[in-house]
């Protein structure tokens, strides 16, 4: 039985030791970040991730109007699917979905929508979506319901107390936590959106009333109501929710629920924007690729691929975005807001902007990679960052394991707080040669965590870091101006950094000066360790990561394939997508890629060489997999061996034990 215990115990550590391990109690930033500048990023995306709904209620072939999927659509039942086959679609109107049902096409190689027209989406001005995934019309401009937040402000807070709850219902609706804007600046948090003052050309997209502008919002699904009372999830991030800020909640009577758009390619007619989420829960896009080839002489490709509008815990994964009009608001997915939304695992291609945060909280940003960010204003020499922060209120972001040309985060129409990096590969674009700082945090950038990423390229970039200025060849730009208004020494002195790895010094620096552990407020403890964990939002490697090492950017990888980085950096799952793809043909000399997600991630494998975290495979099979069969097995076979040798002993005494006793006479 001994042995049969060493067995058991030795499966047991294989089934759930290594990368399948579940991460124990305690946020894995834990030693690393205070607490004060974190939270708990596994709310991100759909609770238990997209459904598989497999029962399809009716399935279009191609000739079917946009007239008619939409009345398929209305008439499916919930959790079913709306089924079209492979072949070219092409509609001359958009397509307006319902909650709980599912658009599927029979893969992104097969199933096309070609949209020569759109639809409005209760948008206002164009530019209209050809997709639309919206509940009732409430924007910041006409807000539907709305009431004062009278209590429950801490952070981690999940009650608080509103002034009425009308056209509230727990599980279907979330609230809109927005608070006034700071009018000084105190050297900390500084919410501020005000044209000529803190931004360089005023806010954009918030309510400017009651009280002035609110940029600061979080998204909360609301999970209880008893009375005035109001139970929240997740609970408030922010610190700096308070009373004297006019704070108030407002909300749409009808959210979008768990639609989704899977398996297709999207081509929108020439200037749309592609798909819009708009007062919306917990709906997907998966498996698309969507394309916008912009006819010479057009307007371009619309301003964007994918819409967050007013949304939270969506995910957008698994996607590939190609195209956009190269000028000023041309984007691949913009929030606009959100909160906890999960952006993860998709390619972008030759799109200007291709993460635009408009004020989001919560949301994580991951393993996304982006190539050839088009902007052709001033001669086409300015690099357009693959994350940028563009209006107040950002907080709390995690931006993980992305793989592309930078980040920026600009004070054009308000600040940013609180925004962590972690184990992202930022290395430039060798065509560009303005605005390339791999990591450009402007003016009003504070208490930013930059910990284990990989950044630089070697023969490009020559200084470090660069104060209150830029000069395009640095690692970091910090508290830089916009439009000649002073800059913020806040934002380097405020920001965490730990276990970068930069080309210039060609080392990764857990250096104690980079740490702001002398903060009188939000100070983050020099930490204990140069251990980092993984992930700061996964438990375990994603299913869809396949065999590839785990982690793959950061001070502690070795053996990387992307050279000039020490061996810190292993291409990503989606980089080597797009790197495996072939050329679609259909679109001439764009060099838009085909695109089998299903393919790619299914039958993604390490490079040659050993792969930290990652197992090798024997006849195409994850040997974790194979161990512990051969475990389960030999297990079987001792507690086989260990039940027969008891059994014989028990014979044994039965046969030699004390004579059976006579009745007495």
């Amino acid at each position: 039985m001994r042995s049969l215990g060493i067995a058991l115990a030795l499966c047991m550590s294989i089934t759930f030791g290594g990368d399948l391990t579940v991460r124990a109690a305690g946020e894995p930033w834990s030693g690393i970040l205070d607490a004060s500048r974190a939270i708990d990023w596994s709310h991100a995306g759909i609770p238990g991730g997209i459904p598989n709904r497999t029962t399809i209620c009716a399935s279009l072939d191609p000739g079917s109007t946009a007239a008619e999927i939409e009345a398929a659509i209305a008439a499916c039942p919930p959790n079913e699917v709306v089924f079209l086959t492979a072949g070219t679609f092409t509609l001359s109107a958009g397509i307006n979905m319902k909650s709980q049902v599912t658009l599927r096409g029979a893969g992104a190689n097969r199933t096309k929508l070609v949209f020569t027209g759109t639809t409005q989406c209760d948008r206002g001005p164009p530019p209209y979506p050809v997709i639309c995934i919206k509940g009732s019309f409430n924007w910041a401009g006409g807000v539907e319901n709305s009431a004062d937040w009278t209590a429950g402000y801490a952070k981690g807070t999940t009650v608080i107390t509103l002034s009425n709850t009308a056209n509230l219902r727990a599980g279907e609706n979330f609230l809109i936590l927005d608070q006034v804007d700071d009018s000084t600046d105190g050297g900390d948090i500084y919410n501020c959106g005000v044209a000529n003052g803190c931004v360089s050309q005023g806010s954009d997209g918030m309510r400017t009333g009651p009280g002035g502008y609110r940029n600061q919002r979080q998204v909360v699904k609301v999970t209880g109501i008893n009375g005035n009372q109001v139970t929240i999830t997740p609970g408030i991030y922010m610190p700096n929710w308070r009373a004297s800020q006019a704070p108030q909640a407002w909300w749409p009577t009808t959210v979008m629920v768990r639609a989704g758009i899977e398996n297709m390619t999207i081509q929108p007619v020439d200037g749309a924007s592609g798909i819009d989420i708009m007062n919306a829960m917990e709906c997907w896009i998966t498996g698309v690729r969507s394309v916008k080839v912009a006819p010479p002489g057009g307007p371009g490709g619309g301003r964007n691929h994918v819409w967050l509008t007013m949304t939270r815990g969506n995910e957008i994964r698994n996607n590939y975005f190609y195209g956009s009009g190269g000028q000023s608001q041309s984007y691949g997915i913009e929030w606009y807001p959100g909160s906890d939304n999960l952006v993860e695992n998709n390619i972008f291609q030759h799109v200007t902007s291709p993460m635009l945060v408009g004020t989001g909280s919560g949301d994580v940003l991951a393993y996304n990679f982006s190539i050839d960010n088009l902007y052709d204003p001033g001669g086409g020499g300015w690099m357009q960052p693959t994350h940028a922060s563009h209006n107040g209120g950002d907080a709390m972001l995690l931006i993980e394991g992305n793989d592309g040309l930078g980040a920026g985060t600009d004070n054009i129409h308000g600040t940013h707080h609180f925004l962590t990096f972690f184990r992202n590969h930022y290395h430039g674009d060798p065509n560009k040669t303005a605005n390339t700082a791999t990591m450009h945090l402007w003016r009003y950038s504070r208490f930013f965590n930059i910990v284990g990423n990989v950044l630089g390229r070697s023969g490009y970039y020559t200084t470090y870091e660069t104060d209150l200025a830029t000069d395009d060849v640095d690692i970091y730009s910090f508290g830089q101006p916009d439009s000649g208004a002073v800059g913020d020494p806040r934002t380097k002195e405020t920001a965490m950094r730990w276990g970068n790895y930069d080309s210039v010094g060609a080392r990764s620096r857990f250096d104690a000066a980079e740490v702001p552990s002398g903060l009188a407020n939000f100070a983050n403890p020099l930490p204990a360790s140069q251990a980092l964990p993984p992930s700061l939002y996964l438990s375990v490697r994603p299913s869809w990561w396949g065999s590839m090492p785990w982690p793959a950017i950061g001070p502690d990888v070795t053996g990387g394939d992307i050279p000039g980085y020490a061996g810190h950096a292993y291409k990503i799952p989606a980089r080597l997508c797009y790197e495996g793809a072939e050329i679609d043909p259909a679109y001439g000399g764009s060099n838009v890629r085909f695109f089998d997600p299903e393919a790619c991630y299914a039958t993604a494998s390490p490079p040659p060489g050993t792969t930290p975290g990652g197992w090798p495979a024997l006849f195409g099979i994850d040997t974790r997999i194979l161990l512990v069969g051969v475990v389960a097995a030999v297990a079987f076979i001792l507690f086989l061996a260990a039940w027969r040798s008891r059994r014989r002993r028990s014979d044994q005494e039965r046969e030699g034990g004390e004579a059976p006793r006579l009745p007495p006479p």
